[in-house]
């Protein structure tokens, strides 16, 4: 694919590249284009169709604005493709006649036979044929994914709880950061599932990097499964999760009244590294000696007996 269209692009071209451009996969193939046009010392000018949801970016023309421009090329870089479509994008006009009309990694709906417009077709698959994807040949990138499991508003704290605050930090800082994001939620009615909610909940917390929680159970679901979470009291002066922190050791947990950006920033980092991993390995095994006493408490408070039930 990569030889045929660079014999298209001999000589310094200038290309129209025009697309829906709307997906990770759009954009991977865009790149991949572009990156292959760069090569040729051609310049590009990007072009989303008027019906892409990307068609007002301030980044890039529209089909109709780049009309008047001199191309030596107009290419329709991936993504379906059909009449009704094509020239409700105006890209059946004269002003394009002179350009050379290049189809890659598209899907072309109607028959070949029927309608094509391109002078050179590369198609992801048609009638004809059927191609590997482009974005097959994108490296292979990836962040930290991290969890945000949050507790609603706690009314019965009152006017010392600070569950808006937190959010405003939060999405201050994941601004900032580079991850992957999962919501997470721990109320059974909210996931509304057939399954067991619990084996779920935590095989989503055991496949993150780091969990974000203002909940209690969001950090004990964490630490089950190996995962250092950066917990937030979302009550001033902390309440049931600073408590809960503190009765196991684990030291990564602040108050929402002590709560920064730059703060926060710092425990998301710290929680992502290694070390933070054995920590929460160590905090674990803690946490579980300290929880095996319960029952013996419970036996010997409730039924006068230190045995199992």
């Amino acid at each position: 694919m990569g030889l045929v269209l660079a014999v298209v692009l001999a000589t310094n071209p200038r290309c129209l590249l025009v697309g829906w451009f709307s997906t990770i996969g759009d954009v991977e193939a865009l790149q991949q284009t572009i990156r292959w046009i760069t090569a040729k010392e051609g310049t590009y000018v990007v072009a989303p169709y008027l019906a892409s949801p990307i068609r007002n970016s301030k980044d890039y023309l529209t089909p109709l604005l780049a009309i008047d421009a001199s191309f030596t090329h107009l290419i329709a870089v991936c993504g379906p493709v059909w009449r009704a479509m094509w020239e409700g994008e105006n890209l059946s006009s004269p002003a394009f006649s002179n350009c050379s009309k290049v189809g890659l990694n598209l899907s072309m709906i109607e028959d070949l036979s029927v309608w094509n417009p391109f002078d050179i077709l590369i198609e992801r698959d048609s009638v004809l044929n059927a191609r590997a994807d482009m974005a097959f040949l994108a490296p292979t990138r990836s962040f930290p994914v991290v969890g945000i499991c949050l507790v609603h508003p706690q009314q019965e704290y009152g006017n010392v709880q600070r569950h808006d605050q937190v959010t405003k930090i939060l999405q201050l800082v994941l601004k900032r950061l580079k991850v992957g994001l999962v919501a997470i939620s721990t109320e059974i009615e909210s996931l509304d599932l057939d399954s067991p909610a619990e084996p779920v909940v935590e095989s989503l917390i055991a496949n993150l990097d780091t969990l974000v929680t203002t909940r209690l159970h969001g950090m004990v679901y964490a630490l089950r499964n190996g995962i250092p979470p950066v917990v937030i009291d979302p009550i001033a002066g902390g309440a049931k999760v600073l408590a809960q922190a503190r009765a196991i050791g684990w030291p990564h947990v602040i108050a929402a009244d002590m709560l920064t950006e730059e703060r926060l920033m710092q425990l998301i980092e710290h929680c992502l590294s290694s070390e933070a991993r054995e920590e929460a390995k160590a905090c674990l095994n803690m946490a579980v000696e300290k929880a095996s006493c319960i029952e013996k408490e419970f036996n010997e408070t409730v039924f006068g007996s230190a045995g199992s039930i």
